[in-house]
């Protein structure tokens, strides 16, 4: 089978084990619209793709290091192939593309955690969740400034998400790409003639009431929620709205909290080395100038610095 054909035919069999009422394009465009940057890995049984996943490689920004990432997502089986190792063998192959690429970690999201730990998967990161139940909206700040988003602030919203100490890379175009998904309500907050905030809810199934990405002060991103949440009340909508957020966002974190807002913590996904002889030189090299590695047998990994000695 040709690459085209068995991208098209894994497409098509991710779409049909999702459903058909998800519209794979508007929820996940950077990896199943026609200018997608991503990709499909798929195992193949008698010349029919009977297992496949998605590939987007990316750099994960941290305060003081850049570490290349590979998100996996979607992975899916026939189900008449179920239970034969394919989902496993189309993971390990996704696996070995990105290592091959340079991709130091793979990263996903599972609902079933169990069959990746089995092959090496551990939760990685950590997010503050919060539940704002309708009646909280008086608690928010009035929505001053908040306005529906142009595309021409397509640029302002690249920086503001760019200046994010801890963010997933991404190039303008992607961001614009992601901005114009169809069922998402993006709002920004404009002062003084300059974009100061904004804030994205809803996109797709996973994400229908989340305000999943957001950049601006403390006091503007209350606000953008407030205008979120009066825009659905509006629309006759009365479900809790949630908002994601970082534990380093200590101010907004009270502020919700203090406003009422039912806290919950979490992981950001699962990970898995499949380069641990790169992470391990990475590391190495945070330790100090002097810093080392050295690998033994059964890839035990020892990190060597003036600070002393650390073994994986």
């Amino acid at each position: 089978m040709s690459t085209s054909s068995a991208t098209s035919w894994a497409c098509d069999l991710i779409q049909s084990v999702l459903g058909e009422d998800r519209q794979l394009a508007r929820e996940y465009p950077l990896v199943f619209d026609d200018n997608a940057r991503g990709e499909i890995v798929s195992i193949e049984v008698d010349g029919e793709v009977r297992s496949a996943c998605a590939l987007l490689e990316r750099e994960l920004v941290l305060p003081d290091v850049r570490v290349r990432a590979g998100f996996i997502g979607t992975v899916v089986t026939h189900p008449e192939f179920r239970g034969r190792g394919l989902a496993g063998r189309v993971l390990a192959r996704a696996e070995e593309r990105l290592a091959q690429r340079g991709s130091l970690v793979a990263i996903l999201w599972g609902d079933d955690q169990g069959f990746y730990t089995r092959r090496g998967y551990q939760p990685f990161g950590a997010e503050v969740d919060f539940a704002l139940a309708p009646e909280l909206v008086s608690q928010l700040p009035e929505p001053v400034g908040v306005r529906e988003f142009y595309a021409e602030d397509v640029p302002a919203l690249y920086d503001l998400y760019a200046a994010h100490p801890e963010r997933v890379t991404r190039e303008l175009e992607d961001t614009r790409t992601l901005l114009g998904a169809p069922d998402m309500e993006v709002l920004v907050c404009e002062r003084w003639g300059r974009v100061s905030g904004y804030s994205c809810l809803g996109r797709g199934h996973d994400l229908r009431d989340v305000v999943h990405e957001w950049a601006g002060d403390a006091q503007t991103v209350m606000m953008l929620v407030r205008a979120h949440m009066e825009r659905r009340a509006a629309r006759g909508e009365e479900r809790d709205i949630y908002v994601m957020s970082p534990p380093s966002a200590k101010d907004l974190c009270a502020r919700l909290t203090a406003a009422g807002a039912i806290m919950s913590t979490g992981i950001l996904g699962l990970a898995k080395l499949v380069d641990p002889i790169g992470a391990a030189r990475l590391c190495a090299a945070r330790l100090d100038r002097r810093g080392g590695i050295r690998v033994e047998a059964g890839e035990k990994i020892s990190f060597i610095g003036g600070r002393g000695c650390w073994e994986a």
